[in-house]
């Protein structure tokens, strides 16, 4: 009888998670120079259909090796520090990190307490967001909405638990958590969120169809 293969392991020890670093930074170096290339190569006028649409795939190509190095990254990440500190700082701090320009619309005092790792924070809203931070994408409207606690509490998508009622919601657009018709890229991004999102101290609360996607950061000293 042949026996199944066993499941890899999840990467938990210090040198796989530097493997899998190094591994997504050679990718995204990769992916960096085959964008400036496929850039290049649009911008050469009068260009054939044919032509046209094949620089069309390859930028969908250089996409999901980009998605995949960001997966890789947050598989990589084992530890984080939250602190406690004001939301407003949290969620600028998260989104200076990404290395693109974020738009923030904030329905609720920035000033408020919670407990959270920016840095965590920051890579799995980027994940959720689809990591395709481009101009175009931003002129569509603020890409985070960060707002108070609502009518009924919030409950963890992953454990089904009751979180507290204090804290903050942060959404991620349809337009945006849609950018990515794989499947199994998108099952990467999912999983890799569910690794980040303890690290940041915050619970995903809701995903697509069902509503925008929403990750929940309790208030500090909340039981």
């Amino acid at each position: 009888m042949t026996r199944a293969p066993a499941p890899p392991p999840l990467l938990d020890a210090p040198t796989d998670a530097a493997l899998a670093e190094a591994v997504a930074h050679e990718l995204n170096n990769i992916g960096a120079s085959l964008y400036g290339f496929v850039e290049l190569a649009a911008e050469s006028a009068p260009l054939p259909d044919s032509v046209a649409g094949c620089i069309a795939e390859m930028r969908v190509g250089v996409r999901r090796l980009q998605s995949v190095a960001r997966v890789l990254e947050a598989l990589a990440e084992t530890v984080s520090e939250p602190q406690e500190q004001e939301l407003g700082a949290c969620i600028e701090a998260a989104a200076a990190g990404l290395g693109s320009p974020v738009n923030l619309r904030w329905r609720c005092d920035p000033t408020r307490r919670v407990r959270a790792d920016s840095g965590s924070l920051g890579r799995a809203l980027s994940l959720l967001g689809g990591l395709e931070l481009t101009p175009e994408i931003i002129a569509e409207g603020a890409l985070w909405s960060i707002e108070g606690p609502g009518s009924s509490a919030p409950q963890c998508l992953d454990c089904s638990a009751s979180l507290p009622r204090r804290g903050a919601r942060i959404s991620v657009p349809h337009a945006l958590a849609g950018r990515h018709p794989d499947s199994k890229i998108r099952r990467l991004h999912r999983a890799a969120v569910s690794r980040l999102t303890p690290l940041a101290g915050a619970q995903l609360v809701s995903e697509p169809p069902d509503a925008p996607v929403q990750l929940w950061l309790s208030a500090a000293g909340v039981d």
